[in-house]
């Protein structure tokens, strides 16, 4: 009967702090705010006659330091990582190390910032010009929306 009497009391006194530190733990844990959620870039890259490129890899780089990459596949089409919200610079490392950079390019929260790249050969030599376009940034998919 003792035992019964002091482990009501425990439960007693512990339950409410139990539900306070329960509490306090549901507060830290919040929805990340929409500004903060990270961005991806994505692309395509041809050559002067609307070719796809292959195997030029995209670095995505803020202040020097490489944040992440993808490759261009059979379709000239890239994809990085996911990055934070931001102003970044994109340099294209062609298969014969060759490189282009491009600078200013805006990833926005929680969407996939498009950019097509238009080169005017198959590798970028000294004489390559180039030119880009960002494209209308694509919302990320809702994975709760139903069909």
């Amino acid at each position: 009967m003792k035992r019964i009497i002091t482990i009501s009391a425990c439960l007693f006194i512990l339950t409410p702090a139990m539900a306070q530190k329960a509490k306090q733990l549901a507060t830290k844990v919040k929805e990340v705010p929409a500004a903060k959620k990270p961005g991806v870039i994505y692309g395509t890259i041809k050559n002067l006659h609307g070719e796809p490129i292959q195997d030029v890899e995209a670095f995505v780089y803020k202040m020097d330091t490489i944040k992440t990459s993808g490759f261009t596949n059979d379709t000239g089409y890239f994809e990085t990582g996911m990055v934070k919200p931001g102003n970044y610079g994109l340099k294209l490392k062609y298969p014969n190390d060759k490189t282009i950079m491009i600078t200013g390019v805006q990833v926005k929260a929680d969407v996939k910032t498009g950019i097509v790249i238009n080169v005017s050969t198959d590798a970028p030599f000294a004489d390559s010009t180039i030119s880009y376009s960002t494209v209308a940034p694509k919302p990320k998919l809702d994975k709760n929306k139903k069909k």
